[in-house]
């Protein structure tokens, strides 16, 4: 059995919340080409025929707007209220002690006793500052380790090992139709920047 007591801190949750996003990197690079194919798009308006910039460039233009919010909301503002949140909840950096065994983790704070299976995650992701299980039941659900809670390497090595037992090498997230959106979604706005980059270089003409 591998035994963790540690308090929580902000910067853990917030490593945890920038692993999350970045999971979602097919939505960032969907949204990103998006963004590029409408910036194309307008440019091509503006130095062709900007005179009709109001009928054929005002819905893009808003569109451009909405999807640059969107990132700023993700990787501004939303860490930024987490972190006001987590500052204003003395729960959220209580002492937890966390017992790691072959059945899974059993979780006591002051607050709170925990108590799940191995089988109720799929994925273990790691950075420099946190382990991360993900949940099988929702996407945004994970339970965060911080690395500086292990007694020894020997103990985080014992955790490593013990999670690939668990949930293999390579855990996969399972299916989804989100995720077949995604990729949908991906591909069609890559191929919408190529082309109307193409266009607004003169290579194309429609």
């Amino acid at each position: 059995m591998i035994k963790l007591n540690f308090s929580p801190k902000i910067d853990d949750y917030l490593a945890a919340y920038a692993v999350h996003y970045k999971r979602n990197w097919a939505t960032w690079a969907s949204l990103g080409c998006t963004i590029l194919a409408l910036v194309f798009h307008l440019l091509y308006i503006l130095l062709n025929a900007p005179g009709s910039f109001l009928s054929q460039g005002l819905m893009a233009f808003i569109v451009l707007l909405f999807c640059i919010s969107i990132l700023v909301f993700a990787f501004v503002i939303s860490p930024g209220k987490i972190r006001r949140l987590l500052q204003e909840d003395p729960a959220a950096s209580a002492e937890v002690t966390l017992s790691i065994d072959h059945q899974g983790l059993h979780t006591q704070s002051p607050n709170a006793l925990n108590e799940k299976e191995w089988k109720d995650f799929y994925q273990l992701l790691e950075t420099n500052a946190v382990f991360m299980l993900l949940g099988r039941e929702k996407r945004a659900s994970f339970q965060v380790l911080p690395k500086r809670a292990f007694a020894s390497q020997e103990d985080e090595a014992k955790f490593k090992a013990l999670a690939t037992e668990k949930l293999g090498k390579a855990g996969r997230e399972p299916f989804n139709l989100r995720n077949l959106i995604t990729q949908v979604f991906l591909t069609l706005s890559f191929f919408a920047a190529i082309v109307l980059f193409l266009r607004l270089i003169g290579a194309v003409a429609f």
